[in-house]
């Protein structure tokens, strides 16, 4: 990067692969992300634009049913010697450090609670039947169970 400092209005165009860590219990980076950036000299900096795609595991949040697909994001970075809240620091070298940048980018363009579609309708609460592809064959009576009696508190009778 330090060959384009100085040289306000020069461009040249990068294309990265490399792996991102990230994971929760819903979402998984599962391989190398592509980045294609395009990095045009400022006065006093750079500015970086592209976009990163990224394959993710999704885990639905009501049926637990996993796939894959790609996760797109759109980046626009500032870097600069002097850096504040919009610009980042350029390094001594003229280096700068995308990874950190691209994989926070990507991740905020992930759903918070993944869904297999608006319309899953989950697991039982009881016996964890996935009803997206069954009915549930029903329960017994809760009136064995030891908190019956709390129930009417929930539920009281009308007379």
């Amino acid at each position: 990067m330090s060959d384009l400092l100085g040289l306000s209005g020069a461009r040249r165009t990068e294309e990265l692969t490399g792996p991102l860590e990230f994971e929760t219990d819903l979402v998984t980076l599962v391989g190398d992300a592509k980045a294609t950036m395009s990095l045009e000299a400022m006065a006093d900096g750079l500015v970086a634009r592209g976009e990163v795609v990224a394959p993710v595991l999704l885990r639905c949040n009501r049926c637990l049913v996993e796939w894959q697909e790609d996760t797109i994001a759109d980046v626009i970075l500032a870097f600069g010697q002097e850096t504040d809240e919009e610009i980042h620091e350029i390094g001594r070298d003229g280096a700068i450090d995308l990874e950190p940048f691209l994989r926070d980018e990507l991740c905020l363009s992930l759903p918070l609670v993944p869904l297999c579609s608006d319309s899953c309708l989950g697991l039982c609460q009881t016996c964890g039947t996935d009803l997206n592809r069954q009915p549930c064959s029903g329960h017994p009576d809760e009136s064995e169970s030891p908190f019956a009696a709390l129930r009417e508190f929930l539920e009281p009778e009308i007379d």
